[in-house]
């Protein structure tokens, strides 16, 4: 509230865990962390809700959003990201044990907005959501969401 900046970056580590949960965490991580910092929600994703909701409008154009997801909850925060209008090529990236772990997206300049909005009623989302080229993808842990999705559904 009344937070007036632009960032170029925004990362979080948010609570991600489903209330539900926590009492099934290994004990170490359970008795040693504040219940405030494991305590997600319902589904672990209120914090991610409210980071997209209320973080994206103070990222400056080509800024940078990433947050830290479970391990089953990588396509529903990637789906969420999506569904945001300002944000765009939403990648998944793995931990070392090949586990979903990092959500991010960037949000496009102006001029890339209104071309992407062009591409995606061209029925071309594969060009609206991929990587751009020369950003690599270390360890090809990477790629689209989107285009993911669509490869997978057809």
């Amino acid at each position: 509230q009344g937070l007036v900046a632009w960032f170029d970056v925004v990362v979080s580590n948010p609570p991600y865990v489903a209330s539900g949960a926590i009492a099934r965490l290994q004990r170490d991580v359970r008795d040693w962390e504040p219940a405030l910092a494991l305590d997600g929600g319902i589904d672990g994703m209120d914090f991610h809700r409210r980071i997209v909701r209320d973080g994206v409008r103070h990222l400056r154009e080509g800024g940078l959003l990433a947050v830290e997801v479970g391990a089953e909850q990588g396509c529903d925060v990637a789906r969420l990201f999506r569904a945001h209008g300002d944000l765009q090529q939403v990648r998944v990236r793995r931990d070392y044990a090949g586990l979903p772990r990092v959500v991010a997206a960037e949000r496009p300049s102006t001029s890339l907005r209104s071309r992407s909005a062009t591409l995606r009623t061209n029925g071309d989302t594969e060009s609206a959501t991929a990587p751009r080229e020369g950003s690599g993808r270390p360890n090809g842990d990477t790629e689209s969401a989107t285009v993911r999705a669509e490869r997978s559904s057809a």
